[in-house]
């Protein structure tokens, strides 16, 4: 289990990671899965974060190790709603920002 897939419920306002399997593989898919879901949650929900552990890409590019949470995204998990979804095991991580978060003045 990556950090991305932790057990602390803290590290995203107390909301646990969804963690769902599709059938393809590539990002695209999966951020389009991801997308789908965050939204079934909150209609307004936006991509924050992404993490694509195959190539050890992600957006924005700040830190990329694949073990470690950015404390950008950490802090805006604990000052608005944030949706974290993974795919595949942990192949793919996605965050997403809550309707709430537009109304916070610094994340």
């Amino acid at each position: 289990m990556s950090k991305f897939e932790s057990e602390d419920k803290g590290m995203f306002g107390g909301r646990e990671c969804l963690c769902l399997k599709t059938e393809g593989t590539d990002f695209e898919t999966a951020r389009e899965v991801a997308t789908n879901k965050a939204r079934e949650m909150d209609p307004g929900a936006q991509l924050l974060y992404w993490f694509d552990r195959e190539s050890s890409m992600c957006s924005p590019g700040a830190v990329c190790s694949g073990t470690e949470i950015p404390e950008w995204l950490i802090k805006a998990g604990k000052l608005c709603d944030t949706i974290p979804v993974g795919i595949n095991d942990g192949a793919f991580f996605f965050a997403f920002a809550g309707s709430n978060c537009r109304n916070q003045a610094s994340v």
